[in-house]
Formats: C-alpha cells, sequence, structure tokens
C-alpha cells in the first residue's frame, strides 16, 4: 500500500502537544510502474490549501504521525462548521473523552 506524506501546519490542537509543521502519511498515493492512484476504501488524498480536522496515529518509534484511515481527516469547508467541531472537541477534551484530534492546514 502506497503512502503519502504531507507537511501541514498545526492550527489548533485538541489533544496532544503538535505545534508548527507537521510531517504526516496518509495511507493511499500512486504506485509508479503504473501512474495509478490507489486508495483506502475510497479515503480520498488530502488537498493542498484546505483545511481539515485529522486524527493521526503516532509511532513512537519512528516518530511518524499517520492519519487515521477514512474517518481520520474531515474537510472544514466554512467557518460555521469549523466552530461548531471546536466547540465539541474542546468540550469533549475537557470532559476527559478520549476523542481527540487538530485542525490542519495542508501546505
Amino acid at each position: 500500500m502506497p503512502q503519502t506524506r504531507f507537511r501541514v501546519e498545526v492550527v489548533e490542537s485538541f489533544k496532544g502537544a503538535l505545534k508548527g509543521s507537521v510531517i504526516v502519511n496518509q495511507q493511499g498515493g500512486y504506485r509508479r510502474a503504473h501512474n495509478e492512484l490507489v486508495l483506502v476504501s475510497g479515503d480520498d488524498l488530502l488537498e493542498v490549501d484546505r483545511t481539515y480536522l485529522i486524527a493521526t496515529l503516532h509511532n513512537q518509534n519512528t516518530g511518524v504521525h499517520t492519519l487515521v484511515p477514512v474517518l481520520g481527516d474531515v474537510l472544514v469547508e466554512t467557518e460555521q462548521q469549523l466552530g461548531e467541531i471546536i466547540t465539541r472537541f474542546h468540550g469533549a477534551t475537557e470532559e476527559g473523552s478520549q476523542v481527540g484530534g487538530a485542525r490542519f492546514a495542508v501546505q
């Protein structure tokens, strides 16, 4: 399974301590031999200059952050949607929930 690396800018973190510019992997990408796009369950690759709420799995040994497949990247399309997401996630993390994530702008 190919993976694609993206440099993202952490705009706000809801859980964890990611800040600044971070490299994240997303499962899926192009197979060089045939220039074939391979996606995991139809999960489109991140798009540049878009804002997403993302969830990653962090590999402590390698330091690599990998997007949770399919549900780990939610495109934020409006300021209203962004406000609702921020309110919901701040509330969840303040209550001690295991829900977490961060808002990223893909560069």
